[in-house]
Parts: C-alpha cells; sequence; structure tokens
C-alpha cells in the first residue's frame, strides 16, 4: 500500500500504519452542505514523523477525528493497520484504536478525578491488562517523563507542562504504533511546549510513528514529512530534508 513516491518521499518503505483513500466529511446545516474534508488522501509509513499544518478553517480538526478514526467519513475509505474501518464493529474499532493509537490533545483530557498513576492505567483498563503489569507500565512511563514523584497527584495539582507530561505517558500506555497529537503545545509557555517537542522527537528516535497536527508553521519544522491543508484539501505533501531541532 502506498505509492512508491511517498515512501522514497519519506525515506520509509515500512509497512503503512493508517492510510486514507479519497475522504470527505461533510456537514448538513440547514439547507447547506458544508465539506469540510474533500477527498484528502495519503498514507503514512511506520517510523515516520508527519506534521499536518493549516490554519483555522482549514480543516485540520476534522481531519484529525478521521486519522484518529473517532469519526466516520461522509465517503472513503479509511484503513488502519490493514483494517478496513468501515467493515469493524463498534467494539472491534474500539479495541484496535486502544491498541494502535496513543492520542495527545491540546486540553490534556486527563480525568480530573483520578491521580497521574491511575490516568496512565485507564488505557490498558479497557485492554484488559492485568493490574500488577498496568500499574508497573504506568510507574515505569511516569518516571521516564520525570513524573516519578507525581504518582498519586491528581491534575489540578499540575502543571499545564506536567499534566502534558502524564498524558504523553498515557498515550504510549498500550504500546501504540501512531501518536496523534493534536496541538500538544496549544496550552503551554513556550519554554514547556518545547519540552514536550523534544519528547515528541525523541520517541520519534525510538521508532514511534508520529502525526503531529498544528497551525504553528514552527513547530511543524520538527517533523520530516509536511502535509498542508487549505478549505479541506491537501495542497502540498512534502519530505522536509532538515528537520528541525528546538532548543529552550
Amino acid at each position: 500500500m502506498g505509492s512508491k513516491s511517498q515512501e522514497k518521499k519519506g525515506g520509509h518503505s515500512g509497512r503503512v500504519v493508517i492510510e486514507l483513500k479519497d475522504v470527505w466529511k461533510s456537514y448538513v446545516m440547514g439547507e447547506a452542505t458544508v465539506h469540510a474534508l474533500k477527498g484528502i488522501s495519503f498514507a503514512v509509513h511506520q517510523g515516520e514523523f508527519v506534521s499536518i499544518v493549516g490554519k483555522s478553517g482549514s480543516g485540520k480538526t476534522t481531519a484529525v477525528n478521521q486519522i484518529g478514526c473517532l469519526d466516520t467519513p461522509s465517503q472513503g475509505e479509511i484503513i488502519l493497520d490493514g483494517h478496513k474501518v468501515s467493515t469493524l464493529t463498534e467494539s472491534e474499532l474500539a479495541q484496535i484504536r486502544g491498541k494502535k493509537i496513543g492520542y495527545i490533545f491540546q486540553k490534556f483530557n486527563l480525568v480530573k478525578t483520578l491521580s497521574s498513576l491511575e490516568n496512565v492505567e485507564l488505557p490498558m483498563v479497557f485492554q484488559g491488562v492485568p493490574v500488577d503489569e498496568r500499574k508497573e507500565r504506568a510507574q515505569k512511563l511516569l518516571e521516564e517523563f520525570d513524573m516519578g514523584e507525581k504518582l498519586i497527584n491528581k491534575p489540578s495539582e499540575l502543571s499545564g507542562g506536567q499534566q502534558q507530561r502524564v498524558a504523553i505517558a498515557r498515550a504510549l500506555a498500550n504500546e501504540p504504533d501512531i501518536i496523534l497529537a493534536d496541538e500538544p503545545t496549544g496550552n503551554l509557555d513556550s519554554k514547556t511546549g518545547i519540552v514536550v517537542m523534544n519528547y515528541l522527537s525523541m520517541l520519534h528516535s525510538q521508532g514511534k510513528t508520529i502525526i503531529l497536527v498544528t497551525h504553528d508553521d514552527k513547530l511543524s519544522q520538527c517533523a520530516e514529512r509536511l502535509i498542508t491543508l487549505v478549505d479541506g484539501k491537501i495542497i502540498k505533501d512534502e519530505h522536509n530534508p532538515h528537520p528541525l531541532t528546538l532548543s529552550k
């Protein structure tokens, strides 16, 4: 799957982990039909760092929901790890999505009543990971992100940067193929945002597939491949020969 030009462009000839084929998303608003996505197609290979960039209203949020299999297209096909999403039951999709994709959101989306440890454990609960194993894995992940001393703290007791680190650890809990980061620095100051971006770059260097969605041109330059959305269409899909390394 995926064209040879795509493989060559990104330098990746590995397997395709997710592919969108002629995906449209349309909404009926009164008598009008609004097309948020207009036939977008691209494939992401294992180990790529892809940035999807576009201004407000370009279709980025709608694209995130399609890539993350959180919404269904009006037309077209999404293939996740070789499975046509349209052929899966809701239960099957929830299982494969929970295992294959780790999500990092702008607003962190941590459960306010749970501790850092419990928040990281949560995705593993849904995948049926035994209690002892998930506690051990959650603690190890939090320690990797310098949150070992905040295991019992709830989100309200953490800074924005600390909450995002917990969210990154949670995204990694089920050892997913894909990390989908939707404006991950949007609620952080610039210094903390750089720390988070460097974590994403580190994960990429360890072989993770990173899909970063951002309106920030500078952050998008950290990726090795840039997809630009304008008015629901892909207007550019290009290799970035010199990914940016951010410094504090």
